[in-house]
C-alpha cells in the first residue's frame, strides 16, 4: 500500500487551521457551559471550593508527568521497534505516579486548610484531572488534548451534580 505524498498547499494549511480553530472553539464553549452549570448547581461557596481544588490539582498534576512525553518522542523515534514497550512502560510509570499524587493531594491540603480544600472535592477533581486523556497517555495531537478537556469537563460535571445531590440529603 502506497500513500500519496503530503502536499503543503495554501488550501490544506487554511483547512487545517480552520479545523483546529473550530475544534478548540467548540471545546472551550462546552467548558464554559459546563462551568456555568456547575456554578449554578453548587452555589457560591461550594463552587469556590471546587475552583480551588481544581486549580491545586491541575497545577500539581505535572508532578506525575515527569517530562516523560518529552523523553518518549525522541526515544521512540530512535528505537521504533520497541515503541510499544516504551509506551507501555511510560503509561505504567505515569499511572503509578498519578495514584501516589492523588493520595498526597487528597491527604495533605485538607490538613492545612480544611475549609478551602474539602476531601470529597479534592478526590473528585483529582480523579477528573487524572482521567484526562493527555495526563496519563502521551500527547498524540491537539485533537486528543481537546478530547481530554471535554472528558475532564464531563467527569467534573457528573461529580458536581452527584456532590450537590448528596449534600442535599
Amino acid at each position: 500500500m502506497t500513500t500519496a505524498p503530503f502536499q503543503l498547499t495554501r488550501r490544506n494549511v487554511l483547512n487545517n487551521i480552520a479545523t483546529l480553530f473550530s475544534g478548540s472553539a467548540a471545546a472551550q464553549g462546552m467548558m464554559v457551559i459546563t462551568m456555568l452549570l456547575m456554578a449554578r448547581q453548587l452555589g457560591t461557596d461550594r463552587y469556590g471550593q471546587y475552583a480551588s481544588c481544581l486549580t491545586l490539582c491541575v497545577l500539581t498534576s505535572t508532578l506525575f508527568n515527569l517530562g516523560m512525553d518529552n523523553w518518549l518522542l525522541p526515544e521512540g523515534s530512535r528505537r521504533a521497534s520497541q515503541l510499544g514497550e516504551l509506551v507501555g512502560s511510560t503509561l505504567v510509570i505515569k499511572l503509578a505516579a498519578g495514584v501516589c499524587w492523588l493520595a498526597l493531594v487528597v491527604m495533605i491540603p485538607p490538613l492545612i486548610r480544611p475549609l478551602t480544600y474539602p476531601r470529597d472535592l479534592l478526590l473528585a477533581t483529582g480523579l477528573a484531572v487524572l482521567s484526562r486523556c493527555d495526563s496519563i497517555s502521551p500527547r498524540i495531537s491537539a485533537r486528543s488534548e481537546s478530547e481530554g478537556r471535554r472528558a475532564e469537563g464531563a467527569v467534573s460535571a457528573s461529580i458536581a451534580f452527584r456532590l450537590r445531590s448528596g449534600s442535599q440529603t
